[in-house]
């Protein structure tokens, strides 16, 4: 997949690259990335020298961002995934920045209001950081806010989130910025240009006057300036200064960071009315963040810029720029939406002869890669057919591997998981506790009895029956060495290990493991598909960008206009392929009659 990277040596900055497609576990979700914003801190780590070599940037090609929106493609099994696929989301990670990303379960959401994925993207880091800390600090209806930085990402939140909780809004910010800021919330009460000393000293002449002092800009580097000992006098006797960035007293960032341990017992280490504080981020944060929108307290995010990555390989570096330029006004995005309008319908895909005869057997869950191939995992039911796989998930796998299907020929591997919500340990431990075959064999010789699956609301007895029977054979009359070596270190646990490398490993854990191989990692080879006149749509066509989408028109030339499946889009199925092609042919007739009229 493409991502915006960090670069590592003598040069330490960003690219675009191209890089594997992450896999997710059963407690994080795999998304189709639309948006993801930048912050400031995405430029700053490179230049922390002291401790760039110890963080996460050092690692070759790591994506960069922590703010993401998308479409979920694949939902882990644990409770705190309450999102399923096909879900619009947004979240917080590491390393986002890139056509996919694995998001943890308990950091993603479901996208709120009517905010777009750009504007969902722009909600985690500012809008989360700042709703914090107006927690921290009581903030509630009719106290009053100055809001230092009133035009930045966490700025133009805390002034959003403060109108919205009922607080009258005061902000700082530069002079073309003014109106800006004024627009964000109707209890905005005056915004004032920091760079005006007259109307500064009007400020001043309030005194001990805001209740919550959120400032956004202060911090170490020597570019910004130290606001606490000019705009600390405004706050009231119990008032709080909140501020995030990085502290320039490193008294206040020692005491800072101990009180991030010390203040969940009650006890606070930082100066009095003074509140240094990073983000921890939580769901229920999250969805309280959501709330705001959903209730329509709050309306949209405010977008500065937006950089397409996959258009451009000097887009990382634009947006970078605009970024360290410290006159944006909103967030700044980079989008990747290549995979959303291209997609091919192979209904049908014929396997190999590990499947034949299981006609008609359907997985409820199962998960799909192809083998060499830096694409998705795709998950969901799976049918077998007489002719090879079908069901939801060969219909996604279909859509999202198109271009790589039709450059093999369709003629690729693929590797399938039948039980994808199990974990290794719970599955050996089931595989164990399945009844051996009767006979005057050894223990060691009996193979589990395949008459009863053990999971029958995942797996099939008679496909439970069919992988018993192919590691059978490719076991060769029960001699468990192959398996040995191959899992001596990747499955046996420590404790049998030493046994393994003599010789004399546990064989029932041994076959266990062999088993559990089969059922996660069987490969069948694709060697076709049904004909053209059984898809549902084609892949290709006329590049969606090229067209004005309220009259199907082509930009570079007037008068020309495309509808249906000649236009680069598809849908999740058939019908919505067909509502497709009606609208856009309705639009397109609308504006070619009203060119000849």
């Amino acid at each position: 997949m493409r991502a915006a990277v960090y670069t590592v040596g003598e040069d330490i900055g960003w690219k675009m690259a191209d890089i594997p497609v992450p896999h997710h576990s059963s407690f994080s979700v795999l998304i189709q990335v639309k948006a993801v914003a930048l912050n400031p801190s995405n430029f700053k780590h490179p230049m922390i020298i002291a401790t760039w070599p110890f963080i996460r940037h050092l690692r070759k090609d790591w994506p960069i961002g922590y703010d993401v929106s998308g479409v979920v493609l694949s939902a882990g099994t644990s409770r705190a995934c309450n999102v399923k696929a096909g879900d619009k989301v947004w979240g917080i990670s590491i390393g986002v920045a890139g056509e996919f990303a694995v998001l943890p379960c308990f950091l993603t959401v479901p996208i709120p209001g009517k905010l777009s994925f750009e504007e969902a993207a722009g909600l985690g880091v500012a809008g989360l950081t700042t709703l914090m800390g107006y927690e921290r600090s009581g903030l509630g209806p009719k106290q009053k806010v100055l809001v230092v930085g009133a035009s930045g990402g966490c700025g133009q939140f805390g002034v959003m989130l403060a109108g919205a909780i009922g607080a009258k809004v005061t902000g700082i910010c530069g002079s073309q910025n003014v109106d800006f800021v004024k627009q964000l919330h109707t209890n905005v009460d005056a915004v004032f240009d920091y760079k005006q000393p007259f109307k500064m000293a009007g400020l001043f002449s309030k005194g001990r006057y805001f209740d919550v002092i959120y400032d956004t800009v202060t911090s170490s580097a020597r570019e910004d300036p130290n606001y606490e000992p000019m705009l600390g006098p405004l706050r009231k006797e119990n008032g709080t200064y909140l501020a995030i960035g990085p502290c320039p007293k490193s008294s206040d960032q020692f005491r800072a960071f101990w009180d991030g341990f010390t203040r969940p017992f009650g006890l606070q280490l930082q100066r009095e009315g003074y509140d240094w504080y990073f983000l921890l981020p939580t769901k229920s944060l999250m969805l309280k963040l959501n709330s705001f929108f959903d209730s329509g307290k709050l309306t949209e995010v405010p977008i500065d810029s937006k950089y397409d990555a996959l258009e451009s390989s000097d887009a990382i570096e634009q947006a970078m720029d605009r970024q360290k330029s410290r006159r944006a006004v909103g967030k700044i995005l980079l989008t990747f939406d290549r995979f959303a309008s291209r997609a091919s319908r192979a209904l049908l895909f014929r396997g190999s002869r590990d499947l034949a005869g299981l006609q008609g057997l359907s997985v409820p869950d199962a998960a799909l890669e192809l083998v060499g191939e830096h694409l998705p995992r795709i998950r969901g039911a799976v049918l077998i057919t007489h002719e090879g796989l079908s069901g939801p998930a060969i219909l996604r796998l279909s859509a999202w591997a198109a271009f790589a299907f039709q450059e093999a020929g369709y003629r690729v591997r693929l590797r399938v998981n039948w039980v994808p919500s199990l974990t290794l340990d719970d599955a050996v431990e089931a595989i164990l506790a399945v009844p051996l075959g009767r006979g005057n064999r050894p223990p060691v010789r009996r193979k589990p009895v395949g008459d009863v699956s053990p999971w029958p609301g995942l797996l099939p007895a008679r496909l439970w029956r069919r992988l018993l029977q192919k590691l059978e054979t490719e076991e060769g009359n029960s001699k468990f060495r192959p398996f040995v070596r191959q899992y001596r270190v990747d499955g046996l646990p420590l404790t049998q290990w030493p046994w393994a490398v003599f010789g004399f490993p546990d064989a029932g854990k041994c076959l266990a493991l062999a088993v559990w191989n089969h059922l996660t990692a069987l490969e069948v080879e694709v060697c076709g598909r049904r004909t053209n006149k059984e898809e549902f749509v084609t892949a290709g066509g006329v590049d969606v960008r090229e067209l004005d989408w309220d009259r199907m028109e082509l930009r570079s030339c007037p008068g020309l206009h495309f509808a249906g499946e000649i236009v680069d889009i598809d849908g999740i199925t058939g019908g919505f392929n067909f509502q497709g092609c009606w609208s856009t042919g309705h639009a397109a007739g609308i504006a070619a009659a009203d060119a000849v009229d």
